[in-house]
């Protein structure tokens, strides 16, 4: 599975060089130009393994959000700061604001790639709050202990079995599963298993979050479009 970040930047072009550089070095990348209450939800939501904050968002700055994402919401992903100020007193307040790391621009992409990689070594295989129970993959979140899908700030309802089907592939996203796979592990009475039962199911999912999320592999049965 891609590791995700999400960069939050007001200056377009810096954004977008940014976010070209990371797509090409394999990061699925969502891009934040504005905050505001809804953005820092969104962030919350999407469960990042890395923030990657612009220092000068306006009206805001990156230490404000830093500690109403790591303090306040006690995200388990990780915070970078990016800042031209390279004051001390600045950066022993961003790390008391729970920032993981400080970079002072200007700063080479192949540095910034390495210490971003480093982050990443340091984060558990499977995104998992050990609060919330969640996975999160693209836009989608699952929370298995309150049985809720989010994507962004909107909550999609699925009955159990969907959002137990769901699960198993968040929680398998290299895995093509089998019908025969998905129903043994979804269903408890194997005795009655029928195909054509999993195929109504993912129809129904993809119905209500989309069909470009689950991949059809033919021949063999289904997994997440990584």
């Amino acid at each position: 599975m891609q590791s995700k970040i999400v960069v939050v930047s007001r200056f377009q072009s810096d954004l977008g060089d940014l976010k070209k550089f990371l797509l090409k070095e394999g990061f699925e990348v969502i891009p934040i130009i504005e905050i505001n209450s809804t953005n820092i939800e969104l962030i919350n939501n999407l469960a990042p393994q890395i923030v990657f904050l612009e220092m000068d968002m306006g009206n805001f700055d990156g230490i404000e959000i830093c500690h109403q994402l790591k303090i306040e919401k006690k995200i388990n992903g990780f915070v970078v700061i990016s800042s031209t100020l390279p004051e001390e007193y600045i950066q022993i307040e961003a790390y008391k604001a729970g920032a993981d790391d400080y970079i002072v621009k200007p700063i080479s992409n192949r540095l910034l790639l390495r210490k971003l990689k480093a982050l990443i070594k340091r984060t558990p295989k499977a995104q998992m709050s050990a609060k919330n129970n969640r996975i999160s993959f693209k836009d989608i979140v699952i929370d298995r202990e309150s049985y809720s899908i989010l994507r962004g700030v909107e909550k999609i309802e699925l009955p159990k079995k969907e959002f137990e089907l769901l699960y198993l592939l968040f929680n398998n996203p290299q895995k093509t599963f089998t019908r025969s796979e998905i129903y043994k592990s979804v269903w408890d009475n194997v005795d009655n298993y029928n195909p054509r039962i999993i195929d109504v199911h993912i129809r129904k999912i993809r119905e209500k979050i989309g069909n470009a999320l689950i991949s059809t592999v033919k021949g063999v049965g289904y997994q997440l479009a990584v």
